[in-house]
């Protein structure tokens, strides 16, 4: 995992994080407050200031797992009102954790060779006849190769 060189405090509180952890932890203690008008006001300021960059250096999958199941429940206090999601920093951290999660599975799974030296390799033999196995006696002559 990658950590900023300099923290970032949520406008308005005392909250202070330099990765995906450190939101969350800030997110749990803003969201432990009493509830009141100052809390979602703060919550709102907390996702504005996660920012694309920061989930983009992240490379603990767990950790942006985590961030994408709290942004999907119901409870957190996350999700805009219908009508407001569009463009709002809710739909920009959500599509940012997503595309940072893809790219990290396909980095995972994809195989170390490159696709050139995957072509250069030649394809192994179909026929069984190419792993020492003779042939029958009666079988006429190139009739192995279409096995």
């Amino acid at each position: 995992m990658t950590a900023r060189a300099t923290p970032v405090t949520t406008p308005g509180t005392r909250v202070t994080f330099s990765d995906v952890r450190g939101w969350m932890d800030g997110y749990l203690r803003i969201h432990r407050r009493p509830p009141a008008t100052q809390r979602h006001v703060q919550l709102r300021a907390h996702v504005a200031v996660l920012t694309r960059e920061l989930i983009a250096q992240e490379d603990d999958p767990v950790a942006l797992e985590a961030l994408r199941d709290l942004f999907q429940e119901p409870k957190s206090g996350l999700k805009p009102a219908r009508g407001a999601r569009q463009g709002s920093a809710y739909e920009l951290a959500v599509t940012a954790v997503h595309d940072r999660l893809v790219a990290l599975r396909r980095s995972v799974s994809r195989p170390p060779e490159d696709a050139r030296t995957l072509l250069a390799t030649p394809p192994a033999p179909r026929s069984s006849w190419a792993e020492g196995v003779a042939p029958p006696a009666d079988l006429p002559q190139g009739a192995d190769l279409l096995i």
